[in-house]
């Protein structure tokens, strides 16, 4: 408050809301790989257009899956994303330590894994060269481990990763992929079959970066929390699969923590993506939208509670603490990303002297404990049919009891 010196009316704005707390973006990929030409720091890029101006066009080599991949991602309402070139062109080979990189590089001259760590931005990582039959599996294993482990360290971001080609198991018996176990990295295959002309043959190549496309799409008509699978995760811009998998084969993949692109055309309801289970053996991180939206909320939490540091830690910034946070969490309830029919059985916030110590406030210590009740996908939908009378099932219909 200013000092006054003089009679008069002096009138003060003064903050009687909390701080609202705004969503980070959740729809950005960030992909490594070959490319024709272009520099070696990330570029965002925000059409498939821009891609090939800095980057140059498909190429028919198998190296070239990159600029397939960013195509599937925009074809697949992609809208964002930053690539990280490698190697000396489209039919070059790359080491893993470049496909890695070097954090301790000055930025510059960062490539690969290291040139996306220092993006917040971006919350899914698709590497589909990696799944390519002539990356050796100890380069790949490498790799993979690089990813999941920048993932689980910046906590902002999921790996996805591509299966094997032409393999029905799908990578439960490949080393680089079976021995991995986060909530931060998930599985998809078959590869896709991509048309490269009326003339040509199609081009085979991983799912990754269609998939992210899909994702990035999910969150923008549904939300981060909606599993992206099911008849609304249809893969566009594809001819069809490398193979088809049966039923059983799919609950096979499933049970081993795989998912699978299956196509049901047939049935009228096209190629979708037929699961979304993380690599983790932990039931509360079995599903990749869980870890996502958690990741969501404590990077939109963290990001919109900034200006907390420094304040005077006191009753009245608890009360502000506590009622920023229920605003934000109340919105994902009303937007039914949370459980329960009523707001308080979805999250509580405590943020008090149940939550700290005395010696936490002396030393600069807020502490803030949040709980919340994410909804999990219908995976399995059971429906029990019976038989009943017409009497019976008038009474039922109409709420009345039998006598």
């Amino acid at each position: 408050m200013a000092e006054i010196l003089f009679p008069g009316v002096y009138v003060e704005e003064i903050e009687t809301a909390p701080h609202p707390i705004p969503g980070v973006s959740t729809d950005v990929a960030g992909f490594i790989g070959f490319t024709e030409r272009g520099s070696y720091g990330p570029k965002l890029v925000t059409s498939f257009a821009q891609f090939k101006r800095i980057f140059g066009a498909p190429a028919s080599s198998a190296r070239g899956f990159l600029p397939y991949a960013v195509q599937g991602f925009f074809e697949n309402g992609g809208r964002k994303a930053y690539i990280a070139r490698v190697g000396r062109g489209s039919k070059a080979k790359a080491s893993a330590s470049e496909f890695i990189g070097n954090p301790k590089a000055k930025a510059s001259h960062r490539r690969g894994l290291a040139a996306l760590a220092n993006i917040p931005e971006i919350s899914m990582l698709a590497l589909p060269v990696v799944a390519h039959p002539r990356v050796p599996a100890k380069a790949r294993r490498s790799i993979l481990a690089a990813a999941i482990a920048q993932c689980e360290a910046l906590r902002d971001r999921v790996v996805f990763i591509d299966a094997p080609a032409g393999v029905r198991d799908l990578g439960q018996s490949d080393p680089a992929i079976a021995k991995f176990q986060s909530s931060y990295a998930a599985v998809y295959g078959p590869w896709l079959e991509v048309p490269q002309g009326k003339r040509a043959l199609p081009v085979s190549l991983p799912s990754s970066g269609h998939l992210v496309g899909i994702y990035s799409r999910n969150d923008n008509e549904r939300g981060v929390w909606k599993a992206p699978a099911g008849t609304e995760a249809e893969v566009r811009g594809i001819s069809g699969l490398s193979f088809s998998l049966t039923e059983k084969e799919r609950q096979s993949l499933a049970d081993a923590r795989i998912n699978t692109i299956a196509d049901f055309r047939n049935a009228g309801r096209g190629i979708v993506l037929w699961g979304a289970r993380t690599r983790s053996t932990d039931p509360d991180w079995k599903y990749v939208n869980i870890r996502r939206y958690i990741t969501f909320l404590e990077n939109s939490i963290d990001r919109g509670l900034q200006w907390v540091v420094f304040e005077p830690n006191g009753e009245a910034l608890w009360a502000n603490v506590r009622a920023t946070v229920q605003d934000f969490l109340l919105n994902q309830w009303r937007n039914g990303a949370l459980q329960s029919a009523r707001p308080d059985h979805a999250f509580f916030v405590r943020c008090d002297r149940t939550t700290m110590t005395q010696n936490d406030i002396d030393n600069g210590r807020l502490i803030c404990l949040i709980g919340v009740a994410p909804v999990k996908p219908a995976e399995f939908v059971i429906f029990r049919i019976g038989q009943w009378t017409a009497k019976k099932t008038c009474e039922r219909a109409k709420g009345r009891k039998r006598p």
